[in-house]
């Protein structure tokens, strides 16, 4: 049976990937501020973990519940779990809601979806967004990590990330990270604020993790469907059959 955009073992493959965090990187963290015009924005900060999406909703729905829109998720994450970085790309996606990546903040590796995500997308001139391949928990590439990175492309062009910027992403190796330029990011539809950089970082620009500090993967629990307070009349099919039940490693 197919389930959204990927099959189920490309699913089971998706919670491979790792990124350059250390093994103590606590989950992410959310928390909500006023805007000027009465909104609200939501603050993720932190490695991405299963959960997160469930604590995104439980925001969302507090705003609303206060009469407030929320307008926009703000991201500071090195990435983390594939699979929840997935659903939370789709909890934004669905909810309409803006990403920001501010001065000085990075979204990289499964962040890099979440914040594709946006239905209007921002970053800081000096904020930094990285892509890069997946790999399983030991840090290495393997065929099932070649599968992540396949199912974490697909899931970028269904965001519309621009083919360039995939196909640099694919064949980048998990333990470096190529960041993306103002024009790679104006290239997906970003809106770049500040002042621009005097030194931009090179196209081909990587930087190398150290495999050592690679975290572990948690394996994903139960799935959970998308019902943020926004206004909505259905979510839309591009995760929302992708998470559906699937066996989880005990």
């Amino acid at each position: 049976m197919k389930t959204g955009i990927l099959r189920d073992s490309e699913i089971a493959s998706a919670i491979l990937i790792s990124c350059a965090i250390p093994p103590a990187a606590s989950a992410a963290t959310f928390k909500s501020v006023a805007t000027k015009d009465g909104g609200t924005i939501i603050l993720m900060s932190g490695e991405i973990v299963e959960g997160d999406t469930e604590t995104l909703k439980a925001s969302i729905k507090t705003a609303n519940d206060a009469g407030k829109l929320v307008s926009g998720v703000r991201l500071n994450s090195p990435g983390g779990n594939l699979l929840e970085g997935l659903k939370l790309a789709d909890a934004v996606r669905f909810a309409k809601v803006a990403t920001n990546v501010a001065g000085s903040a990075s979204c990289a590796s499964a962040c890099f979806l979440v914040y594709a995500a946006g239905a209007t997308k921002f970053a800081n001139y000096t904020a930094q967004v990285g892509i890069h391949g997946a790999s399983d928990k030991q840090g290495e590439e393997t065929v099932a990590s070649g599968a992540a990175t396949v199912s974490m492309a697909r899931a970028a062009k269904e965001l519309g990330v621009p083919a360039a910027i995939i196909g640099r992403m694919v064949v980048t190796p998990p333990n470096e990270m190529v960041w993306l330029t103002p024009q790679d990011l104006q290239s997906m539809g970003t809106t770049m604020v500040g002042k621009p950089s005097q030194t931009p970082i090179s196209p081909t620009a990587t930087a190398t993790a150290d495999p050592s500090i690679v975290p572990k993967q948690t394996q994903p629990g139960d799935p959970m469907q998308l019902q943020p307070g926004t206004k909505s009349a259905a979510p839309p099919a591009l995760f929302s059959e992708l998470c559906g039940k699937y066996p989880t490693e005990g």
